[in-house]
């Protein structure tokens, strides 16, 4: 091999380090999963408490009866996004530490149509869904869901609604 081939060889192998380099610095959140929800809400303090959940990992923790709180939707809206906040400063309040986030735009239809069976078919999102053992069947069902509130109830107000659904939870 050439020198000229050699000094080729060694730019494109260098080339090639930079470019996986990138790769993996744009695919990998910069923080973990904590920073990239708080960026992806832009108005979620540093400490919040959500944290990530894969579609398989809810039906994970319903089968085991896990007791849980999960938020399903999106930062895509001025609505979730003022949804996220009020829940975050209200799981505070109520000492709760983590609520796992199911990113809406993720899902399938099919995903999402068996969501609403396993909860209710009349859940509208942005949404809570509290989570609790049931003993009859071993699994958990959520007895509580804020997605069954119609927000005009409460002057189009998620704090009034986030409020009375938390209130209904763990009082």
């Amino acid at each position: 091999m050439s020198e000229r081939e050699k000094k080729f060889t060694y730019i494109l192998v260098a080339l090639a380090v930079v470019a996986i380099i990138i790769v993996i610095l744009v695919n990998v959140p910069l923080g973990g999963d904590k920073a990239r929800i708080r960026r992806e809400f832009g108005n979620l303090e540093k400490e919040h408490v959500f944290e990530t959940i894969t579609y398989d990992e809810v039906f994970e923790k319903i089968n085991s009866g896990e007791t849980f709180q999960l938020f399903v939707g999106s930062s895509f809206t001025v609505n979730d996004k003022s949804f996220a906040y009020e829940a975050d400063k209200l799981a505070k309040e109520y000492n709760l530490e983590t609520i796992y986030y199911l990113r809406l735009y993720e899902l399938t239809e099919t995903q999402i149509t068996d969501l609403k069976v396993e909860t209710s078919s009349y859940v509208v999102f942005p949404s809570l869904f509290l989570f609790e053992l049931d003993e009859d069947t071993n699994k958990s069902v959520a007895y509580n869901i804020s997605g069954l509130k119609d927000l005009k109830d409460f002057g189009n107000n998620w704090q009034l609604l986030l409020t009375q659904y938390f209130e209904e939870c763990y009082n």
